[in-house]
């Protein structure tokens, strides 16, 4: 059995599996809020290894990305005139790509892909039916932050230490 499923592995999932099931009821039923964000953050970090040293960029980056939807209209609206409902909209991309990849070494914490990622998928959600940015910012850094903070314990207890203890075991 252990060589098909690895029990470390089937622990930490479950142990996963159980986050999502605590944040989505607390995030939805609870507070009634969609959960998005809070899960974008959660794939973000696993992608990246449940590495503590993402978890500022992933929660500001998203929370920037975001708020971009404060701005985005405004720019779109100021060229639709001009250069009609596409072009706006593709320079507004084209503008926000170009501040990702010279910025991001002055600011990685807010120039990142993470803020770009949050931007694109908000822009699809505002507009489904009442779209909340505020609520959306508040979930993306309190369900985010909880959620990978739970990740970043699990993996840590479950994975790591004890990877660690056996490593020692065999010096």
């Amino acid at each position: 059995m252990n060589k098909i499923i690895n029990p470390v592995k089937a622990k930490f999932g479950g142990s996963v599996l159980l986050v999502i099931i605590i944040a989505e009821a607390v995030i939805e039923l609870v507070f009634k809020q969609a959960a998005w964000p809070a899960f974008l953050c959660m794939i973000f970090f696993m992608l990246m290894g449940e590495s503590k040293d993402e978890f500022l960029k992933i929660l500001l980056g998203g929370l920037f990305g975001i708020a971009l939807l404060f701005v985005s209209p405004l720019f779109v609206k100021a060229l639709l005139p001009a250069v009609g409902a596409f072009p706006a909209e593709l320079l507004w991309v084209l503008l926000f790509v170009t501040c990702i990849i010279l910025f991001t070494d002055v600011l990685p914490l807010v120039f990142n892909t993470y803020a770009f990622m949050f931007m694109l998928v908000a822009s699809l959600a505002v507009n489904l039916p009442n779209p909340t940015i505020l609520n959306w910012m508040v979930v993306e850094l309190i369900g985010g932050a909880a959620i990978m903070g739970a990740l970043y314990f699990l993996s840590q207890k479950i994975v790591h230490e004890p990877a660690a203890k056996a490593a020692d075991a065999v010096k």
